[in-house]
């Protein structure tokens, strides 16, 4: 499922799967095994990208409904005070690779230290509060609770911090 979501809201690499795809066919046609293991070295990559790391990853917190694109984050399971919630996987954009994007990506690109990022899941869904349960830890790229949070709980963090110098 985290494979196949990143697909779908990360379309240039939706494209790079496809043409892949068709291209190790043409090149091992009768031998499943090049392109069995070649459509596992990109399901590596994107699980990569989209954050598995295995520790502290979707299993931790799920996607469901909220003011951010219509969607949340929410506590899959209790996190206690000053507990890591969600570690970033930011991805480096230049002003081109920015202006290219889908309109629909924009809303989650924020730009730290003149940098620009764009955001990944499920942290691009992290909603803001004027009370948050997170805080934004800049230097280690993750949300950090700022009190024990509950299984269930949405994790909210102070949006007013994106987009500094």
């Amino acid at each position: 499922i985290l494979f196949r979501d990143y697909l779908i809201n990360n379309p240039q690499y939706r494209e790079e799967y496809q043409k892949l795809k068709e291209n190790l066919f043409d090149a091992h046609t009768g031998n499943r095994e090049p392109y069995t293991r070649g459509k596992e070295e990109f399901v590596r990559k994107i699980l990569k990208l989209a954050g598995f790391n295995g520790k502290n990853t979707m299993s931790d917190v799920i996607i469901g409904k909220g003011d951010l694109a219509g969607r949340g984050v929410y506590a899959a399971r209790d996190f206690k005070k000053n507990e890591v919630v969600i570690k970033y996987n930011l991805k480096p954009l230049t002003k081109q690779e920015f202006e290219n994007l889908p309109q629909s990506e924009k809303e989650f690109v924020h730009t730290h230290r003149g940098i620009i990022h764009l955001y990944s899941e499920p942290e691009r869904y992290i909603n803001h509060s004027e009370k948050p349960n997170t805080y934004q830890d800049l230097t280690n790229w993750c949300d950090v609770a700022l009190r024990d949070i509950q299984k269930g709980e949405m994790i909210t963090t102070d949006a007013t911090k994106d987009d500094i110098e």
